[in-house]
């Protein structure tokens, strides 16, 4: 409490000597010019003690509500600042009121000129040392030094609200700031969001439009590709049955005169033998028999062996077509490997106007039927070969 003590020390020193050189001023009549001071000195000795008395109040609340070592860290200065503040406050307040209460005094009462004051000064005779004059000389100078007072208050509680209203204003104006960057900051954003929404219906938009035209075009292809391959199927079926039946129609005939030449052959070449028999039998020794059996047997061997040729011709031809087949076909396989797609096709019409198809590439049925019929008629000329040889008379 020592603090404390020296405030409240030095507070009643002050306020004495102020009290003292008041009561020597407002004694001596001839200083009147030295009144306002004192009558200030006063009014600030006055508020000292108010203020020394708050700070010893609010010191001896902090030593019964705290220890030692938190009252010595405690922020007095502050605390006195506060309790001064409000004491300021307080005194603007009485002060103003005084002022209304004065002026209204003055205006219900008539001013008295400064020649009468001074007049009646030098007529009212001395009255305990006190004159009216130098009453109403203290009087305006307790109000001057209570407008003084009161003008410092005001100054000083306006500069501390312009101090808090400048420092609440700047505060309002960051976070307003703040506010404004942070509203900027998500418009922003939410156009960027809406922007990038935007962005992504378009991409899908577009997606979904190039997968249906994919779709669209991959379908009309797959139709496209079955009419052609149904097409090039039908195509390649009459190809096939036409070749076969003219093949066949080939073999047949062939065949059939074959079979007519051996027959006749085989009939004349009996009968010139028993008529050559018989005719040796009956005239053994006559050469223009012999020569007569001789011309036939050479006409027989002519007329097998023109059968024989023909045979042979039909036999090149129909070897020469299954060659170029053949080899069309083997064309046709190489292009579809080099195309990478000879699983896909079904049928491909070349440059000449010939089909192949799967059964080309695979050597189907149809090559197989021709070998057959190849070997047949081979097997064939060389059987009637061998009865044509058989029939020829020996020489």
């Amino acid at each position: 409490m020592r603090v404390e003590e020296a405030h409240a020390a030095a507070a009643a020193a002050a306020a004495a000597a102020a009290a003292d050189t008041a009561a020597l001023l407002y004694d001596c009549p001839f200083c009147a010019d030295s009144w306002e001071q004192a009558a200030a000195a006063a009014a600030v000795a006055a508020a000292a003690i108010q203020r020394e008395q708050q700070a010893a109040a609010a010191a001896k609340f902090l030593a019964d509500h705290y220890s030692a070592a938190s009252f010595y860290s405690f922020p007095l200065e502050e605390i006195y600042q506060q309790q001064n503040y409000g004491w300021l406050r307080q005194q603007q307040q009485q002060q103003q009121q005084q002022q209304q209460q004065q002026r209204q005094q003055q205006q219900q009462q008539p001013q008295v000129p400064l020649w009468l004051l001074q007049q009646h000064e030098r007529q009212v005779p001395m009255q305990a040392g006190v004159t009216e004059t130098e009453e109403i000389r203290a009087e305006a100078a307790a109000e001057a030094a209570a407008e003084a007072v009161a003008e410092a208050a005001a100054e000083a509680a306006a500069e501390a609200a312009a101090e808090a209203a400048a420092e609440q204003t700047a505060e309002a104006a960051a976070e307003r700031a703040e506010e404004i960057e942070a509203e900027a900051a998500a418009e922003a954003a939410a156009e960027a969001a809406a922007e990038a929404a935007v962005a992504a219906e378009e991409a899908v938009e577009e997606a979904e439009a190039a997968a249906e035209a994919a779709t669209k075009a991959a379908a009309d292809a797959a139709a496209q590709a079955q009419a052609q391959a149904a097409a090039q199927v039908q195509a390649q079926a009459a190809a096939e049955a036409a070749a076969e039946a003219a093949a066949e129609r080939a073999a047949e005939a062939a065949a059939a005169a074959a079979a007519a030449a051996y027959e006749d052959s085989y009939k004349w070449g009996d009968k010139s033998k028993q008529q050559t028999n018989r005719r040796l039998l009956q005239a053994p020794g006559s050469i223009e028999q012999q020569q007569q059996q001789q011309q036939q047997a050479a006409a027989a061997a002519a007329a097998a062996a023109a059968a024989n040729a023909v045979a042979q011709v039909h036999l090149n031809t129909v070897n020469m077509l299954q060659e170029q087949q053949q080899q069309k076909t083997a064309a046709a396989a190489a292009a579809a490997a080099a195309a990478g797609f000879p699983h896909i096709l079904i049928g491909v019409v070349l440059d000449d106007g010939s089909i192949w198809g799967i059964d080309d590439l695979r050597g189907g049925r149809r090559a197989a039927r021709q070998q057959q019929q190849q070997q047949q008629q081979q097997r064939l000329l060389l059987q009637q070969q061998q009865q044509q040889n058989n029939l020829l008379p020996e020489p």
